[in-house]
C-alpha cells in the first residue's frame, strides 16, 4: 500500500497519526510541523486554535492502516466562541512553551504579549482551585517535563500568593515571573535539559547560571514590574545563604523570589522526570516542612500544606501501602496526616499514628 496523503478533521484524529504538512496558524512556527505524531495533547491544540483540516499519512507511525471515522453533521454557531476546558488550555500553554523555547535558544527576544495570552486564562482558572493544583503532576509527560514545569510552576505560584492575599494584578505579575524564571535554560547545552541522570557537579555549575541569564533576557520587558525581575534573579535563593547565583539570606531575598521557590520545589518532586519517579504531593508538602525547614520561607509553606485541607470529607484516596478509601476527618493542624476509611469494611486509618504510611494519590 503505497503512502497517501489524507486531509482529516481534529476529531478523526488518532494518537500515532503522521502529519504530512505543517499545520499554520497566527503563531510564529506551525503549530504542528510537518512529520509530528500525533499525541492526544496535539489533537486539544489542533481544536484550540479552530483548524478545520489536517493532512495526515494513511498509515500510522507503526505502519498500520488509519481509516478515519465518518464525522456527522454537526449544527455549530459559527459566531459563538468555542469552549475549551483547564485541561486543554494548560496543554495549548505546554507546547506553545516548547515551540518558544527553542526559538530562545535561537537567541529571539520573549513573545511576553503571547505568553500572558496563554498564561493568565489558566492562571485564573487555576488559583483557587486546590484541586487542580494537587492535580498538575498527572498532567506531565516525563519526556517534556521541562516544558510543564514552566507552566504549572506559574500556576501554583499564582495560587500560593492568593493564600497569602495578594491582589489580582500582583498574582499575574508572580505567575509570569515564575514561568519566565526559566527562559535563561535556553542559553544551555541542550543536553543538560534532557539529560536522564543526576547533573554532574560541572553540569550543575553551568545550572547555576540560568537565574542570570533569565533576568538578562527580561530585564528590558516594561511591561513586567521591576519586583517580578528580581523574582526571576532570585528564585533559587534560601534563606540559609545555600542558594545561587547570589548565595543570598533571608533579609535580602524578595517574597515573591520565596512563593516561587516553594512552588518550583514542590511542583519537581511531584512530578515524573526522566530519572526519577514523581511523589505524592501529600508526601511532597510534609516532607518539605522537614527537609526544606530554614531554606524555604516558612509563611509560604505553611499556606501550600494547610491547602490540603481543601479536600474535604468523602475525597478518596489512594494509601502507599496500596489501599483505597475516603477521607473521613481532616485535621486542620496536620492536612497531610487525616483519618481514611478504608474500602468497604468501615476500618479506620488514623495516619498521624501510622508514620510509614501516606496519601499517595488523590482519586479524582
Amino acid at each position: 500500500m503505497g503512502l497517501r496523503k489524507l486531509r482529516v478533521e481534529p476529531n478523526q484524529l488518532k494518537p500515532g497519526c503522521v502529519v504530512m504538512k505543517n499545520v499554520v496558524g497566527k503563531t510564529m512556527k506551525p503549530i504542528l510541523p510537518k512529520d509530528t505524531v500525533i499525541k492526544p495533547i496535539h489533537i486539544n491544540v489542533l481544536k484550540h486554535f479552530q483548524i478545520k483540516e489536517i493532512e495526515v499519512a494513511n498509515t500510522f507511525e507503526d505502519g498500520e492502516e488509519f481509516k478515519p471515522e465518518l464525522m456527522e453533521q454537526q449544527n455549530v454557531d459559527e459566531n459563538q466562541p468555542p469552549q475549551t476546558s483547564f485541561i486543554e488550555e494548560y496543554e495549548t500553554c505546554v507546547l506553545e512553551t516548547k515551540q518558544m523555547f527553542k526559538l530562545w535558544q535561537e537567541r529571539s527576544p520573549i513573545d511576553y504579549t503571547r505568553i500572558r495570552e496563554l498564561l493568565i486564562p489558566i492562571v485564573l482558572k487555576a488559583e483557587g482551585n486546590p484541586k487542580i493544583i494537587f492535580s498538575l503532576h498527572h498532567l506531565v509527560e516525563k519526556e517534556d517535563y521541562f516544558y510543564h514545569h514552566f507552566v504549572a510552576k506559574a500556576l501554583i505560584s499564582a495560587f500560593l500568593a492568593q493564600k497569602l492575599n495578594y491582589s489580582q494584578g500582583e498574582r499575574i505579575q508572580i505567575a509570569l515571573a515564575a514561568y519566565l524564571s526559566d527562559v535563561g535554560m535556553a542559553y544551555l547545552d541542550e543536553q543538560l535539559l534532557y539529560k536522564n541522570a543526576r547533573l554532574t557537579e560541572d553540569e550543575f555549575k553551568q545550572v547555576k547560571n540560568h537565574p542570570v541569564y533569565s533576568y538578562r533576557k527580561v530585564e528590558n520587558i516594561k511591561a513586567l514590574k521591576y519586583d517580578a525581575k528580581i523574582a526571576i534573579l532570585q528564585h533559587h535563593e534560601r534563606l540559609d545563604g545555600s542558594g545561587y547565583p547570589l548565595g543570598l539570606k533571608q533579609p535580602q531575598i524578595h517574597l515573591y523570589s520565596k512563593i516561587i521557590a516553594v512552588s518550583d520545589v514542590f511542583h519537581a518532586i511531584t512530578s515524573e522526570r526522566l530519572y526519577k519517579q514523581k511523589q505524592s504531593p501529600f508526601k511532597v508538602a510534609e516532607d518539605i516542612q522537614i527537609d526544606q525547614a530554614g531554606k524555604l520561607d516558612f509563611e509560604v509553606v505553611n499556606k501550600l500544606v494547610q491547602s490540603l485541607s481543601s479536600f474535604s470529607n468523602g475525597t478518596r484516596v489512594r494509601l502507599s501501602d496500596g489501599r483505597e478509601g475516603e477521607i473521613v476527618f481532616m485535621d486542620k493542624k496536620e492536612p497531610t496526616r487525616p483519618i481514611v476509611r478504608l474500602g468497604h469494611n468501615d476500618e479506620m486509618m488514623v495516619l498521624k499514628q501510622n508514620p510509614q504510611l501516606h496519601i499517595e494519590d488523590i482519586l479524582l
